[in-house]
């Protein structure tokens, strides 16, 4: 839409996000459950669970248990299932596994769901994305103002661009989902 006289650009719309052939996966190195604290064992028997009791046919393997996070990556032939539309399934379940680990046990780790490596191509497309539209932005002296974006993603262009000095990037709107403005380093002095 046209709200502030600027046009919104659908991120999902520009996003070149292609589905992962089984050649391009490559697995990662699960944790030995010897290795996992009670936390990534909680966490991926909770995940584990969830797949079952929704007729999913796959597999959680903990990949990752530092101090900060644990992730858990889901693998077979559904993981379309898993992931659903942009992200959104695999997100709610991040949510939702988050929670019943927290009330199981103690910790600050948070949980992170991967399905057939969906995050890390999302996050590829998204800094693609975000260098494309500043260089528009540079190059037209105009704001690029994106449709309402979950935090994450707006965490991704943010970072993608803090380097970049011909443009700077600002969050704009209220709630989880806001809009993401790409402001060209020159354009308040162009605007007088």
């Amino acid at each position: 839409g046209r709200r502030d006289g600027r046009q919104e650009e659908k991120v999902e719309e520009l996003i070149e996000l292609k589905p992962a052939t089984p050649e391009e996966l490559e697995a990662k190195p699960v944790v030995p459950a010897a290795d996992a604290g009670e936390r990534a064992k909680v966490a991926s028997t909770v995940v584990a669970e969830i797949l079952k009791l929704s007729g999913i046919e796959a597999t959680a393997n903990v990949v990752e248990d530092t101090e900060e996070q644990i992730q858990i990556e889901v693998t077979g032939e559904q993981c379309a299932r898993v992931i659903g539309e942009r992200g959104e399934v695999l997100l709610a379940l991040q949510f939702i596994v988050n929670r019943i680990v927290t009330r199981q046990v103690e910790g600050d780790q948070l949980i992170i769901l991967d399905a057939a490596g969906y995050r890390e191509r999302r996050r590829n497309a998204l800094v693609e994305l975000a260098e494309r539209l500043a260089q528009r932005a540079e190059r037209d002296q105009k704001v690029v103002k994106l449709s309402p974006m979950s935090p994450h993603d707006r965490r991704v262009f943010h970072r993608a661009l803090t380097e970049n000095e011909g443009v700077r990037t600002e969050s704009k709107g209220d709630g989880l989902y806001r809009n993401l403005l790409i402001i060209p380093s020159e354009y308040q002095s162009a605007r007088g």
